[in-house]
């Protein structure tokens, strides 16, 4: 008996290594572009998830084998604006997002297990929880946002004013909720942008951009800015070489699976874009990618192509409302 247990079990081991092998093997991912490994487990993926270098590590995966690229037994990557829209822009088809976004998720008692099914004790351990669960970057943010929420007569132009008219059954901690995110999505990518493009504005290699940046803008003080054609041209370039959000944002392909840019996904696959591949694999529309330059903005021909592909606030219904 002492010698069946360790046999059985590893029997029972190698019978689930031989039913994972195949499966992976008979995939219709399998047929896909990709390293050999990615074939089999997601480990050297999560590796570098780990090490904050998966976004650059699928990067040179697309530069290696192309626009799609699996890179995981159940994930697929993608670059190409067919790709875009079918994932993105094609509209109540179901490409409901993973798990991946749970990170964001600031408050809500449907995220929040002890709250939702332990309310007493959350009430008795709530704050001391908080101080353990929550850590963030934007305290100042939390601060005004949570102080404001307990501010019952908020002025009717707050967002907290039109919460609390939307819904009687909305509680102050989830108006904080929703205020916060706004609040920290807008906070964060706009500063990194404007950080970016300041960083970028002042190296020497960009002097001449400097400077015809500066005649467009003392020559029109007045001109709203989405009539300075040159602004509009570098900011644009700036969101392309240097996205606040460039990493994948993934979806799972709905029921009854899709094809994604003449591929055919199962369900649940997991299909992404991320714009830091998206806007250098596509060098017909962005030659030399890795450069600089405001002035392919500026070129009639193509704009609307470049304007598609141009990924930094991702694409379709829940792509970000601050591309407006």
């Amino acid at each position: 008996m002492l010698l069946a247990s360790p046999l059985t079990a590893a029997a029972v081991l190698v019978l689930l290594a031989v039913i994972h092998l195949v499966r992976c093997l008979r995939s219709p991912l399998a047929r896909l572009p990709g390293p050999s490994i990615s074939k089999y487990t997601s480990l050297w993926l999560k590796w570098h998830e780990i090490n904050a270098t998966r976004t650059v590590y699928i990067h040179a995966l697309h530069r290696r084998y192309g626009p799609v690229v699996r890179v995981a037994p159940n994930e697929v990557a993608f670059t190409s604006w067919a790709a875009i829209k079918e994932i993105y822009c094609s509209g109540g088809s179901g490409y409901d997002k993973t798990d991946f976004y749970d990170m964001f998720t600031i408050y809500g008692r449907r995220y929040r297990l002890i709250s939702h099914y332990a309310p007493t004790l959350h009430r008795i351990f709530g704050s001391v929880l908080y101080l353990f669960a929550k850590p963030r970057e934007t305290p100042l943010a939390d601060t005004y946002v949570l102080e404001t929420s307990q501010i019952h007569d908020a002025a009717t132009f707050t967002l907290m004013s039109r919460l609390e008219e939307k819904s009687a059954e909305l509680e102050p901690i989830d108006m904080a909720a929703e205020c916060l995110d706004h609040m920290a999505a807008g906070i964060d990518t706009t500063g990194d942008g404007l950080c970016f493009l300041l960083w970028e504005l002042s190296q020497p290699r960009s002097l001449k951009v400097q400077e015809k940046l500066a005649r467009e803008l003392l020559a029109n003080p007045q001109a709203p800015l989405d009539q300075l054609p040159y602004l509009d041209a570098v900011v644009c370039e700036c969101l392309r070489c240097y996205p606040p959000i460039p990493m994948s944002l993934p979806r799972y392909v709905p029921e009854g699976g899709r094809m994604v840019d003449g591929h055919w996904l199962p369900e649940k696959t997991v299909a992404s874009c991320q714009a830091f591949s998206v806007h250098r694999i596509n060098d017909d529309m962005f030659p030399e990618p890795d450069t600089f330059q405001p002035e392919r903005w500026l070129q009639l021909d193509g704009d609307a192509d470049r304007r598609r592909l141009l990924f930094a606030f991702a694409n379709g219904g829940r792509g970000c409302v601050g591309k407006q």
